[in-house]
């Protein structure tokens, strides 16, 4: 992990992380070469691995169709199909082993993050709310993706089913999560502990795991209306501060922008419910709404996500997308739900209780510290959940046994779509070390902005406008129309020549300012090269 977060530094924050989903890849493709023919099957009917398939397919045929920009959703398809590809391989290991062992190995790997993140936060501090940025990225996101790993091990070592080396390294894992709660807590590198937006995530998730662990201490028939209760007061809290019933004036800058945020991706998935408009484009598409002014004016940023995993999904997908993902939640978690009783499918619940609840409040699988925690989750998750299915008692396991020539083409064909998953994701991050892949600028939408200021400011040197305005052009071709680029354009547009502009960006006239009629036109009026 601090290999992987020195390869590039300074570029992508947290980006280190997609070269382990990288190796994930290349592993499971190992694993796949080597998989015995019969292998168990879920009584869920499809694989969720399958089902992970389609949901990634769904995503990028509506990012070809239609999406508005290119970025971010081409960084975010390659980092949840390695994600996909690691669960699988991940699963597919784990059967026959020691399942409480993959069970450690899971805690392990959100106490090492969190350790790390302590440790960048405690060595190497930044000014700022969110401290150092530690391998994962955002200590904010480091929490959120390790808190649910580690309560998978809080969990089993209550049982008592961790060696001493695991349950030591738990025990450091939550000491570094205090801390890394504490640096969040700070007023920038100050020690006054106070609720701090950093931490407001966090706390949902925690609440949301201890609550259900507590309620796994009640009668059975008492935990599935338990789940669903606390599930509607989350989101009918939520919806009834987005539809405008609290009072919000007393709300953190943040917090506020993020209502907002989730006001305009309700006007922005009205638009287009059924289909959405392609992975990323909440960057292009929530600026187009009418209440986004209100939260740039609480925070002056673009919106490179919703703020909300569901949000997220009706954006990136429509219904389709979101019904998709519930089948492959359902087929994840129903054999889990099942054998409840058991502490590694109990303790595995609490863990995606924790990684739902936080779905709420942000979008996790916007970075790839996330997204390889989830993917470690839900290999686990898949390899337990077909190893509780069948009943204790009497039958065995059913098994798949193809023909020897089909299931040399299975393993041929999921090796190979491993590797392949793996060369298009390091070959984007190449990319994005470099800065471009050919002509095309590629990373995520920050670090493109950074970039083309780069430009401007090298431009505004040598007095060059026209080359300032053609960065300002280039940027919103690849990420749509950014808040502040219209009014960089229209200081630049008194400073140049028709000709420079022409030759800066060609015949076609600049962008309306923001407020004009065009602010609230359908996403596809912004896509690249419109």
């Amino acid at each position: 992990m601090l290999l992987a977060s020195d390869l590039h530094p300074g570029i992508a924050i947290g980006r280190g992380a997609a070269w382990l989903l990288v190796g994930g890849c290349v592993l499971a493709s190992l694993q796949a070469a080597r998989r015995p023919a019969a292998t168990a099957q879920p009584d869920a009917g499809w694989s969720p691995a399958l089902i992970a398939a389609l949901v990634l397919a769904w995503q990028v045929l509506t990012y070809l169709w239609h999406a508005p920009v290119l970025m971010p959703g081409a960084p975010w398809i390659l980092e949840r199909a390695a994600a996909a590809v690691c669960a699988w391989g991940l699963a597919s290991w784990c059967a026959g082993r020691d399942l409480d062992g993959a069970a450690r190995g899971l805690c392990g790997a959100g106490a090492v993050v969190l350790i790390v993140a302590a440790l960048s936060d405690l060595f190497a501090p930044i000014a700022g709310v969110l401290g150092a940025e530690a391998p994962f990225g955002l200590s904010n996101f480091n929490v959120a993706a390790a808190m649910p790993l580690l309560g998978v091990g809080r969990l089993l070592l209550r049982r008592g089913r961790l060696s001493f080396s695991t349950a030591a390294l738990v025990v450091l894992g939550w000491m570094a999560l205090f801390i890394v709660a504490l640096r969040l807590s700070h007023d920038g590198l100050g020690y006054h502990l106070h609720l701090h937006e950093g931490v407001r995530g966090a706390m949902v998730e925690a609440l949301a795991m201890g609550g259900l662990a507590v309620l796994f201490l009640l009668p059975r028939d008492v935990h599935l209306p338990g789940v669903v209760l606390a599930a509607l007061l989350l989101l009918g809290g939520e919806a009834y501060v987005v539809a405008g019933r609290v009072d919000t004036t007393a709300f953190a800058p943040s917090t506020l922008q993020r209502v907002f945020l989730w006001r305009s991706g309700c006007e922005a998935v009205m638009r287009a419910p059924l289909m959405g408009y392609g992975p990323g484009s909440a960057v292009a598409v929530l600026n187009q709404q009418p209440s986004f002014p209100a939260a740039w004016l609480s925070v002056p940023s673009y919106p490179e996500h919703a703020h909300q995993e569901l949000l997220e999904t009706l954006l990136d997908g429509g219904l389709i997308n979101l019904a998709l993902l519930g089948w492959l939640g359902w087929a994840t978690l129903a054999p889990l739900w099942r054998r409840r009783e058991r502490p590694i499918a109990q303790a595995l619940l609490i863990g995606w209780a924790g990684f739902l609840s936080h779905a709420m409040l942000e979008v996790g699988l916007s970075q790839p510290g996330p997204v390889l925690m989830f993917s470690l989750l839900a290999g686990v998750s898949w390899a337990v959940g077909a190893a509780v299915t069948e009943p204790e008692s009497t039958a065995p396991r059913r098994a798949s046994t193809p023909a020897p020539a089909l299931a040399t083409l299975r393993q041929l064909l999921a090796a190979v779509a491993g590797l392949q998953v793996a060369l298009a994701l390091s070959v984007f991050l190449f990319g994005e070390m470099r800065g471009h892949l050919g002509r095309l600028a590629v990373g995520s939408v920050s670090e493109l902005q950074l970039r083309a200021a780069s430009v401007s400011e090298r431009a505004a040197q040598d007095g060059n406008a026209g080359a300032q305005v053609k960065a300002i052009a280039q940027l919103r071709s690849l990420v749509g129309p950014l808040d502040i680029l219209d009014y960089q354009q229209a200081s630049l547009l008194q400073q140049i020549s028709p000709g420079q502009l022409h030759q800066a960006v060609g015949p076609a006239r600049p962008s309306a300012a923001p407020g004009a009629a065009t602010a609230c036109a359908p996403a596809s009026a912004v896509r690249c090269g419109a």
